[in-house]
């Protein structure tokens, strides 16, 4: 016989009239309600075993007496079925914070998801049948990439919250991942084509379009640089992109000349953390879902179309960094840490360099 906790609640072990072993929950948190209930229990049960000693041995002497003592004397213990343990989709992200760090993108994958599920309430109301049907729903249009990517960001947060939420598995575990069929590839900006879309743009993308020539950031970080994130005196930045907040990785950026000069004829916010591009009205509409929208439309505008080296768009100013630098001579370490790239390949994606196809030409004649 013994009283135990277990998982917060008390459970009293015994063995029966019958010398059965046996559980019992005795529903309660508190130590000296459950050791009260407990002694009254085991009270009540030796008397059972009493009585069932006595209609064992004298039975046939008293029946009826035995049996109604029985009956009056045996505990009859209250037993409930378990309750599923219950987590709510607004408690997971707290609880899966407890196990790891979460982007950004887990963020706002999860917050797309639980409003696209808004019915269902709790982490085991969702099936991998739902799961899937949210991916093929949202993200079967795309190449595969950003259905990858999502499937991913939401099988970390569920398999985080199992053990609270009551689940064996995550619903997202299942659900195999798609082949990427194609990847948007852009091609890089000349220099005349940069200077016509800084002269026709209105802000924030003057400004924006400046700063990812000159640093190869992407468009939302480019809406999320601070002056906090300069180092005035180093003429510097450092800012953690999106993009590689998942490695905890950090960008560390030399500011050119040209973009320093830019940046100190803007007015700057009164609070050193509000985005360098937020004292435009527009500033939120342009770091939204219809960014792109206004940039290929300037795009379409000055003619600046698809080529067979990729698109254009924002994008191409990454492109254009990146392809500059290699032509320049610039070590491509430093241009992979710039561009926040963890290896050579991907840095290879972006890079157009002709200069050095062109070193050929002082190769020696073989005719003359």
């Amino acid at each position: 016989m013994a009283l135990r906790k277990i998982r917060l609640c008390y459970y009293a072990y015994y063995r029966d009239e019958k010398g059965r072993q046996r559980t019992m929950s005795l529903h309660t948190r508190d130590e000296a309600t459950a050791k009260k209930i407990h002694a009254d229990f085991m009270a009540r049960l030796a008397a059972a075993k009493t009585s069932a000693r006595m209609l064992e041995r004298h039975g046939s002497l008293f029946p009826d007496a035995v049996a109604r003592a029985i009956e009056a004397e045996s505990p009859v213990p209250e037993y409930r079925p378990r309750q599923p343990k219950r987590l709510r989709l607004d408690e997971m992200i707290e609880v899966a914070r407890q196990h790891r760090d979460l982007s950004a993108d887990h963020l706002q994958a999860f917050d797309r998801f639980c409003q696209a599920v808004a019915p269902l309430h709790y982490a085991s109301d969702i099936t991998p049948a739902v799961a899937l049907d949210y991916l093929d729903a949202r993200y079967s249009g795309g190449n595969g990439k950003t259905y990858n990517n999502v499937l991913t960001q939401l099988n970390v947060i569920f398999k985080s919250c199992l053990v609270r939420a009551g689940m064996d598995a995550s619903p997202f575990a299942s659900i195999p991942r798609r082949m990427v069929r194609k990847t948007e590839h852009f091609r890089p900006l000349t220099a005349d084509e940069f200077r016509a879309v800084f002269a026709a743009a209105a802000e924030p993308w003057k400004t924006a379009a400046l700063i990812s020539w000159h640093t190869a950031l992407r468009r939302e970080t480019c809406f999320r640089l601070a002056w906090a994130n300069i180092d005035e005196a180093d003429r510097s930045f450092t800012i953690m992109p999106g993009k590689t907040a998942r490695f905890g990785r950090a960008v560390y950026v030399p500011i050119h000349p040209e973009l320093w000069e830019h940046l100190l004829t803007l007015p700057r916010p009164a609070d050193p953390a509000e985005p360098i591009l937020s004292q435009w009205p527009q500033h939120v509409r342009y770091n939204g879902d219809r960014a792109r929208e206004y940039f290929a439309a300037l795009l379409h505008a000055l003619h600046i179309e698809d080529t067979a080296d990729g698109k254009a768009g924002f994008h191409s100013l990454r492109a254009s960094f990146i392809t500059r630098c290699d032509e320049a001579g610039i070590s491509r370490r430093a241009t992979k840490g710039i561009a926040g790239h963890t290896d050579d390949d991907m840095t290879d994606l972006y890079s157009h360099d002709r200069a050095t196809a062109r070193q050929i030409l002082a190769l020696p004649n073989v005719l003359t």
